[in-house]
C-alpha cells in the first residue's frame, strides 16, 4: 500500500509539472502582422466608385418630365374636330335681283346707275331696246324729242323760279307776314311744276326708246352689282342687277354637307375665312350661328347661291343643309383700315364638332374596330 501511494502521488506530481510547465510557456507569434492583415483586405486598384454626370441627372430629369407631362396632356386634354363649310354673304333681308321682261327680250341702250347708289323704288335703272326705227319714223321721232327738250328746259326754270318763292314765302310765314294759307299756295305750285317736269322727263324716255322699255327699281336700297351693261343683248332668265334693301345688313349663309350638320347648333360660333381676303394675312372673323334649315337641299335647289367657284365643286353632287350666321364685324381690317363685306362674297366657314379627350381620338380607331368585330 505504501507502494502504491508513492506511486499515485509520482504521477499526480507529474500531471501537475506539466500543467505548471504548458501555463508558463509563451504561444507561437502568428505568420503575419496585423498590419498585413489589415492592408490585405483593402484593393490594390483602390476603391471602386460609380461616378454619374450632371448632365445624365438632367436629362433623366427633363426627359421624365417631359413624359408626364405629356401623359397629362394626353389624359386631361381636349380636342374638338373641325368642320369646313363653304358658304358666302347674303343681306338678311334677301338680295333683289332685277329681270328684263321675259315676253320682251332686247339689248341694254341706256344704264342710269352705277354700282354703289342708293336707288328709291321706281327709280329708272334700264333702257331696253326692242326694235329698230325706219327712217321716216326716225325723222318723226327727233322732232318730237326737240319739242319735248325745250319744254322740259322751260319747265325746269320755272321750277327754279317756284323753288326761290317757296324759299321766301316760307320765310314770310314765319315771321307772320303772310297766312300760312299763302305758303302753302306756291308750295303746291312748286310741286305741280316738279310733277310736270317728271311727266316731261318720262315722254322723253319713252320717245328716245319707242318700241323700248324702262326698268325700274322694285325697292328702295343699294345697288350691289350691274350685271348687264350697255350692248348686252337680254332675257328674262337672267338678272340684270341686284339691290340690296335699305336697312340690311350682311349675314353668311354655310352650305353644311349632311355628314357634318349634326354637330351644328344655334348659338354656337363659327370662323370665318373670306376667300376675298385671305386668313393668312388679315385672319378670322367671327360669327354666330342664327338658325338651321329644317330639310336638306341639293344643289339645283339652290342655283342662286351656286357658283363656279373651284373651292365649291363638290356641291354639284352632295346633299346639304342651309345655315344661316350672324357676323361679328360687316368689315375687314386690311392693314389697319376697315374695308366694307360686300354682298356676294364666298367664304369658308369653319365649325367645331365633337369635343373630346385626346386620349379618346387616339383610341377611337380600336373602339370602332372592336365594336365591328363584335357585330354578328
Amino acid at each position: 500500500s505504501l507502494l502504491n501511494y508513492h506511486t499515485n502521488f509520482y504521477f499526480m506530481s507529474d500531471d501537475a509539472t506539466k500543467n505548471n510547465n504548458s501555463q508558463e510557456q509563451p504561444q507561437d507569434p502568428p505568420l503575419f502582422r496585423k498590419e498585413v492583415l489589415q492592408h490585405k483586405k483593402g484593393n490594390y486598384l483602390g476603391k471602386t466608385l460609380i461616378i454619374t454626370p450632371i448632365s445624365f441627372s438632367i436629362w433623366t430629369f427633363v426627359i421624365f418630365s417631359i413624359a408626364i407631362a405629356l401623359g397629362l396632356f394626353l389624359y386631361f386634354g381636349k380636342y374638338s374636330k373641325r368642320h369646313e363649310a363653304p358658304g358666302m354673304l347674303i343681306p338678311n333681308k334677301g338680295l333683289i335681283h332685277v329681270y328684263a321682261k321675259t315676253q320682251s327680250p332686247g339689248i341694254v341702250t341706256n344704264i342710269f346707275v352705277q354700282q354703289g347708289d342708293k336707288v328709291t323704288q321706281g327709280q329708272l335703272l334700264y333702257l331696253i331696246s326692242t326694235e329698230q326705227h325706219t327712217l321716216s319714223e326716225q325723222g318723226a321721232v327727233a322732232q318730237q324729242i326737240e319739242s319735248l327738250e325745250k319744254q322740259i328746259t322751260s319747265q325746269k326754270s320755272r321750277l327754279a323760279l317756284s323753288e326761290k318763292n317757296v324759299a321766301r314765302y316760307k320765310k314770310l310765314s314765319e315771321q307772320r307776314i303772310i297766312s300760312d294759307e299763302d305758303y302753302q299756295k306756291r308750295y303746291d305750285e312748286y310741286l305741280n311744276i316738279q310733277i310736270v317736269l317728271n311727266e316731261l322727263e318720262q315722254k322723253l324716255i319713252q320717245t328716245k326708246g319707242a318700241g323700248d322699255y324702262a326698268i325700274r327699281a322694285s325697292s328702295d336700297g343699294t345697288i350691289s352689282a350691274l350685271i348687264a351693261m350697255v350692248g348686252d343683248r337680254v332675257t328674262g332668265d337672267k338678272p340684270l342687277a341686284s339691290i340690296i334693301p335699305s336697312g340690311a345688313s350682311l349675314q353668311g349663309v354655310l352650305f353644311v354637307p349632311t355628314g357634318s350638320i349634326g354637330f351644328v347648333k344655334p348659338g354656337q360660333k363659327v370662323l370665318l375665312k373670306y376667300d376675298a381676303y385671305p386668313y393668312q394675312n388679315f385672319g378670322l372673323y367671327e360669327s354666330t350661328v342664327d338658325r338651321i334649315d329644317k330639310s336638306v337641299l341639293f344643289p339645283k335647289d339652290l342655283d342662286t347661291y351656286i357658283s363656279s367657284d373651284p373651292k365649291t365643286p363638290y356641291l354639284t353632287n352632295t346633299p346639304f343643309y342651309r345655315v344661316i350666321v350672324n357676323l361679328k364685324q360687316q368689315t375687314v381690317a386690311v392693314y389697319g383700315k376697315p374695308y366694307p363685306l360686300t354682298a356676294g362674297m364666298t367664304l369658308q366657314g369653319s365649325m367645331l364638332g365633337d369635343k373630346r379627350n385626346i386620349w379618346q381620338w387616339i383610341l377611337d380607331p380600336i373602339y370602332n374596330l372592336r365594336g365591328t368585330l363584335a357585330t354578328p
